[in-house]
């Protein structure tokens, strides 16, 4: 199976603990009108963390609000996404 990683920078808007994931959002400028026409969009992820240890790690070190690092992986043709790793950049 081929696999791709995405690494961006993205707020925790929430980490759900029942099944081990977390919510992850982000605002860019978009544009329409070949640039003609910006507009902020905002997207919001629920991403899976299956190992057990970065989850605890997760947990501890992280806050609803916080700016991370996060790279995510996703499996094809699946599209089975899963967070790979993350680093703290800010923290409110």
């Amino acid at each position: 199976m081929k696999t791709t990683r995405l690494t961006d920078k993205m707020k925790v808007l929430r980490i759900n603990q029942g099944d081990r994931s977390v919510f992850l959002g982000k605002t860019f400028m978009a544009t329409l009108d070949g640039g003609k026409t910006r507009f902020p969009k905002h997207i919001t992820e629920k991403v899976p963390v299956t190992e057990n240890e970065l989850f605890t790690r997760l947990v501890s070190e992280i806050k609803i609000g916080d700016e991370i690092e996060v790279t995510i992986v996703t499996v094809w043709p699946t599209l089975e996404t899963h967070l790979e790793k993350f680093t703290r950049v800010s923290s409110l």
